[in-house]
């Protein structure tokens, strides 16, 4: 096993209150997987990345509780210098939003260049290009050695996707987690982002953390699915077990959103409400309030970990009785 999150709790002390972003998260990912983290926004994906990498902001963010082993090493007991050897160069992260985390005065050929520098160790800036302008060469910019000289608005939106993915993966990291890495990107961007993501995996023989909420990409590149809500995990399983036999009603509703070739229904479903308030989440099973098979105990109990077959979890008091109908 290559990452192991146990009971991942990261919270953020505001005036006016305390928002359990991430509350007892529990999944893992295997040597050369691909698991994709599903959920609406406010879930707690990126917290979730955010914490694993230790970049949680802090004030106001803090992680309270769990365990996060990167092989067998527990991440979060390690002192910030230690964290440093580790981050972006044995665990890398794309952000979701290029303009936001490259600097724009600054030509993107030296920002890959400058995390060559600082995790490989070298101390000629032109060994460090010549890395830099391999990197490019991997997630397929044209022309890498021209395009190192432009500046990140000189670039296309899929273009600039492609210099951050270059950025987390020029120092060869066992662990690359894309966040919504194909966010804002027409259909043909996003499926050339989608195969070189994949090509990359095979080729550098990396294990992936893709968070997003289209399901549509975790089907079509994902091992296996985790399934989040308002900072819990509510199932967890291969990605044809999700989409075949969802368990929890959040996953059914989810999959049921969605557009098919074999639906017939003129408008789609959808799940009612939103996510709830996570500095006063509803007791028990925090998916209650938008339940349409919510029970007393639903309302009352934190539902347990079941595991109904194999490596299928799922935290819901029904789900078994959902899986007969």
């Amino acid at each position: 096993m290559l990452l192991r999150v146990n009971g991942l709790k990261t919270y953020f002390y505001t005036s006016v209150g305390v928002v359990k972003a991430v509350d007892g998260l529990d999944f893992d990912i295997r040597r050369g997987e691909t698991v994709g983290l599903v959920g609406e926004s406010g879930s707690g994906k990126s917290v979730t990345a955010l914490s694993i990498l230790r970049l949680v902001p802090d004030p106001p963010g803090r992680i309270v509780a769990g365990q996060a082993f990167f092989e067998g090493t527990d991440l979060l007991k390690l002192t910030e210098e230690q964290m440093r050897e580790i981050r972006g160069g044995r665990i890398a992260m794309s952000f979701q939003d290029p303009m936001t985390y490259l600097n724009p005065v600054m030509k993107v050929g030296d920002q890959i260049a400058e995390a060559i520098m600082l995790h490989q160790k070298l101390v000629k800036k032109s060994d460090a290009m010549e890395k830099a302008i391999e990197a490019m060469t991997t997630v397929h910019i044209p022309s890498p050695s021209a395009r190192a000289k432009d500046y990140p608005h000189q670039l296309s939106g899929g273009m600039r996707q492609r210099v951050l993915l270059a950025i987390a993966v020029a120092c060869r990291p066992k662990l690359l987690i894309a966040d919504e890495p194909t966010t804002a990107l027409d259909l043909i961007i996003q499926n050339q982002i989608l195969g070189m993501l994949e090509e990359m995996q095979r080729g550098l023989e990396l294990s992936l953390l893709l968070i997003t909420h289209d399901l549509g990409i975790v089907a079509a590149v994902s091992q296996r699915v985790a399934i989040m809500y308002a900072g819990e995990l509510m199932e967890f399983g291969s990605t044809k077990t999700i989409f075949t036999r969802p368990l929890h009603p959040y996953t059914k509703g989810l999959l049921e959103s969605l557009p098919t070739v074999e639906k017939k229904e003129a408008i789609l479903r959808s799940i009612e409400g939103t996510i709830p308030d996570l500095i006063s989440p509803p007791s028990g099973c925090r998916f209650h309030p938008r339940c349409n098979y919510a029970m007393t105990i639903c309302r009352e109990e934190l539902p347990p970990t079941e595991v109904a077959e194999n490596d299928h979890v799922v935290h819901c008091h029904r789900w078994d009785e959902l899986d007969a109908q």
